[in-house]
């Protein structure tokens, strides 16, 4: 059998098992990481100041090399050309920089955007109507109790800061035009704009002091075909500082737990089906060390110290009529990796309801998906799933 047959035959058959649109509940739900350009880890792990100020430098010049603008539009061509009814984003940057005037901020030309608004530019051009449907606000630097133009970055050892840098995270929801929806109102003990930040946080030292890598998780109740669903997106913490410290699978363990108890006790419109989507940071084959980790907690509804917090949720992706890996992180922190080296499946979409039938697919992932110079559309794959109710 050829390469050709064994990735068409698959696709084919699961067409014809798929049921019709009329004979029910019909939703399509993306997650979508899209990757801010550089990898943070050196930041959140910097023993100290200086090392702290190096870090920041380095991003920067990666998250500039990384062709915003060209990712952006391959990202975008995965939602128009599928058309999900809800698109859950993680790792939505907006980029400042202030220089008052010294031209520094030129240094790192193409680091600074928003990645929304050139997400939704991006959605326009390509004739897609989507509106942003709910956003919560993850990170944000210098945070807002500091009077601050931004987080000074040191370009020599004068002691002056030479710029300041302003980063906000995001993690948003999109729907489609023909999609009514509103925020879901979680009554969390931290909310953020639309959602909620985590109550257990990871913080790092840096030249401002102290400052909390916020995740969150954020909402919405939308109607779709005249049926009602609650989707609700987020991006867990991934096992820092050291991964191999067993201690440091606490905070996402304990970020899924919160997330799973707030989710369930939330009442929602009666009928509606309940979906969770995103970049969890944690893949099937996670096991407790000594946590129950994200992935666990899910399928089977036990928290981190062991007891039951919820009813457990379905891995849309074993239900698929055939087996594939899914793998969806990661590729290399400057995204030029010749081959895919895609390895793990940490983004993923998570069902309280099971459907009657269901397929998803990974998208991203091939040489066709890259941009004109090289660079794959981020180091995640897109993951979208088709569920039939």
């Amino acid at each position: 059998m050829s390469k050709t047959t064994k990735l068409v035959l698959p696709l084919m058959l699961s067409l014809f098992a798929m049921p019709t649109m009329a004979g029910g509940d019909f939703i399509k739900v993306m997650t979508q990481n899209q990757y801010l350009g550089a990898d943070l880890t050196p930041i959140v792990a910097a023993p100290d100041e200086v090392s702290f100020n190096a870090a920041v430098i380095t991003a920067l010049q990666q998250i500039a090399a990384n062709d915003l603008e060209a990712r952006i539009e391959k990202l975008a061509f995965a939602i128009s050309s599928r058309r999900p009814h809800v698109v859950g984003l993680q790792e939505v940057y907006e980029f400042t920089c202030e220089d008052f005037g010294s031209g520094n901020c030129a240094v790192f030309e193409g680091a600074f955007n928003d990645h929304l608004e050139a997400t939704m530019q991006a959605l326009e051009k390509q004739r897609a109507n989507y509106k942003v449907a709910a956003v919560v606000e993850n990170l944000v630097l210098p945070p807002p109790a500091l009077p601050l133009p931004g987080l000074p970055v040191h370009l020599d050892a004068d002691g002056v800061p030479d710029m300041f840098v302003g980063v906000i995270d995001r993690d948003v929801i999109l729907t489609r035009h023909d999609v009514s929806a509103s925020a879901v109102n979680f009554g969390c003990q931290r909310p953020s704009a639309d959602g909620c930040n985590f109550t257990q946080v990871a913080s790092v030292n840096t030249l401002i002091g102290p400052i909390n890598i916020e995740r969150g998780f954020v909402g919405v109740d939308a109607t779709v075909r005249g049926k009602e669903y609650r989707v609700i997106n987020t991006h867990l913490e991934v096992r820092t500082p050291d991964p191999t410290n067993p201690l440091s699978s606490g905070l996402q363990a304990a970020q899924a737990t919160e997330l799973l108890l707030t989710a369930g006790l939330v009442p929602r419109p009666a009928d509606s089906r309940l979906i969770i989507l995103g970049d969890i940071n944690s893949a099937p084959e996670d096991v407790a060390q000594p946590f129950v980790p994200p992935y666990q907690q899910f399928a089977t509804g036990i928290g981190i110290t062991g007891d039951p917090v919820s009813a457990p949720y379905i891995d849309a992706w074993t239900l698929n009529r055939w087996a594939r890996p899914g793998a969806t992180c990661c590729q290399d922190a400057d995204l030029s990796n010749p081959e895919s080296a895609l390895n793990t499946r940490i983004d993923s979409i998570w069902l309280q309801e099971r459907p009657r039938w269901a397929q998803s697919n990974t998208l991203g992932t091939l040489q066709w998906n890259k941009t004109e110079s090289g660079l794959w559309p981020s180091d995640h794959a897109t993951v979208i799933s088709r569920l039939f109710y």
